[in-house]
């Protein structure tokens, strides 16, 4: 699996994910105002940019070059199994709606708590599992409705790696697991009030697993597209909060 469009996640997605963000650093306890922090897996920013706006200083860490030039510099392209700083290098760590593209979340908290001081924080976010949403549902219909099948990368995040992370009891045990210590993980309602049809339509069609389809289109098909997905998220109404699960714990 390869992010190639940073900049279709940064016109759509981004805007979504950063609203994510600002809900699980809300929960983060105590000040943030002059902490250093790794966001690994950063993509885009959304989750250092929520960091920066609160006195943080961020590192941005990401395998992919795409995504990661979007982000809050300092950058550093690595993994997030191996992010290559020493050990107890920063105050606090984060990972937005990593761990589900891991084969072993518990070898990325592990890491982000080895770069962690003792007494930091680390920051996760995960999709509870088989969540949905109404915009999801009215786009993804007109997809294939429009010809486009998942691919089979996603298919196997839905199907597996959620499932290891979709649920409060799981994140808890997965973290403590990693040598993480007074674990909390809830879910939030984050509310998407305010955002334009088009707004949300850049969301769905700037996701990893779409983007490429989209941008297959000639221009007329992409137009005719995206008009028909206004007009099915219009449909559906004011959109409703998303669900997202939050992990806090301590090094």
């Amino acid at each position: 699996m390869t992010y190639r469009d940073g900049a279709a996640w940064r016109r759509g997605p981004h805007e979504i994910y950063g609203r994510f963000a600002a809900a699980a650093l809300d929960t983060v306890p105590g000040p943030v105002a002059g902490l250093s922090v790794v966001d690994a897996g950063a993509g885009t920013g959304a989750m250092g940019e929520q960091w920066v706006r609160r006195g943080a200083r961020v590192l941005s860490c990401d395998r992919e070059p795409e995504m990661l030039r979007q982000a809050p510099a300092p950058r550093v392209l690595s993994d997030i199994t191996a992010l290559g700083l020493r050990d107890g290098a920063v105050d606090a760590a984060s990972a937005g709606f990593v761990l589900s593209h891991v084969d072993d979340p518990e070898r990325a908290l592990a890491e982000l708590a080895r770069v962690t001081r003792r007494g930091g924080v680390v920051v996760a976010t995960a999709y509870p599992g088989g969540a949905g949403h109404p915009v999801k549902a009215a786009v993804d219909a007109v997809l294939v409705e429009s010809g486009y099948q998942p691919p089979q990368w996603y298919r196997r995040l839905k199907r597996i790696g959620e499932a290891r992370v979709g649920t409060s009891a799981a994140l808890v045990t997965r973290a403590a697991r990693a040598g993480l210590r007074n674990a909390t993980a809830t879910e939030a309602a984050v509310s998407l009030a305010g955002l334009a049809a088009e707004a949300l339509v850049d969301w769905r069609l700037g996701m990893a697993h779409v983007a490429p389809f989209v941008a297959a289109l000639d221009p007329a098909r992409r137009e005719a597209l995206r008009a028909r997905c206004r007009e099915a998220v219009s449909a559906a109404g004011p959109a409703a909060p998303a669900p997202i699960l939050v992990l806090v714990a301590q090094v």
